[in-house]
């Protein structure tokens, strides 16, 4: 952007400030949403500088540009002067290029696995058995496979080698077990119950009661997950009712009828 803006080449000077955006919603943000809510005061605090340092910085990136929009983040983000637009233009420092073609190939193995549960019909909720990568770069980075576990739900990633002539870059278990099935059951779940959650006007900081109607399999399916359910939707208890005003849902086969409360 530098050279371009010292260049008077507008067009190729703004170009990188949507590519920056996607990644940092579709990448960044929401890598780091449980940790903006974490029990882990000390990440939690590290999450929000840094996503604070980042926008104060987009925006003398965007001043130039898009001065209304510059000041309004530059003010929601505490900028310590009157204006974005009394901020000295930001200095490069060297990037990290390792560390930048590692997330490369993290995010080109995810989409690519992505893709393919997309062909098998098989929901990114639904978790599968196991992994193999066989990209040169992560079989020497495990410490990133968390990542990708996380993102393309698998519970196991090991490395090997590609089959002779393949161009493929991973082998994915497609076998749902009768335990991974009742895992994908939980997280569709916990999703209908996090919806449930927006749809009442509910707050990540509301503690909530859920009323719950069902059948004895989404009573044990409840039980079994019951600690999980609590911590990821925010809720100080769970109610069997044999009584709930609330819409029917299908849960993985399972009927339920949901209905969610903020506890008093």
């Amino acid at each position: 952007m530098t050279r371009s803006f010292d260049a008077y080449e507008l067009d190729r000077a703004v170009k990188p400030l949507g590519t920056f955006v996607d990644d940092l919603s579709t990448w960044y943000l929401r890598r780091s949403r449980e940790r903006f809510k974490s029990d882990d005061k000390e990440d939690r605090a590290q999450a929000i500088a840094t996503t604070r340092e980042v926008f104060l910085e987009f925006s003398k990136l965007l001043a130039p540009v898009m001065p209304f929009i510059a000041e309004y983040i530059y003010g929601r983000m505490g900028g310590k002067k009157e204006s974005v637009h009394l901020e000295s233009w930001p200095k490069t420092k060297k990037a990290d290029m390792e560390l930048i073609l590692d997330m490369e190939e993290v995010r080109e193995v995810i989409s690519a696995v992505l893709e393919r549960r997309a062909k098998l019909g098989i929901k990114v909720r639904q978790p599968l058995g196991k992994l193999t990568v066989f990209t040169p770069r992560l079989k020497k980075k495990p410490e990133l496979f968390y990542l990708i576990k996380e993102e393309v739900n698998v519970e196991e990633i090991e490395t090997g080698k590609a089959p002779k002539d393949s161009a493929e870059i991973f082998k994915l278990s497609e076998e749902i077990t009768p335990e991974l099935m009742r895992k994908g059951q939980f997280r569709e779940l916990l999703r209908t119950i996090q919806d449930l959650r927006k749809q009442n006007g509910l707050v990540p900081s509301n503690l909530a009661t859920l009323e719950v109607l069902t059948d004895d399999a989404g009573r044990t399916l409840v039980g079994d997950f019951s600690a999980e359910l609590k911590k990821s939707a925010r809720l100080k208890e769970i109610l069997f009712k044999q009584e709930v005003s609330g819409e029917s849902v299908d849960v993985g086969g399972i009927s339920f009828i949901l209905s969610i409360s903020v506890s008093k």
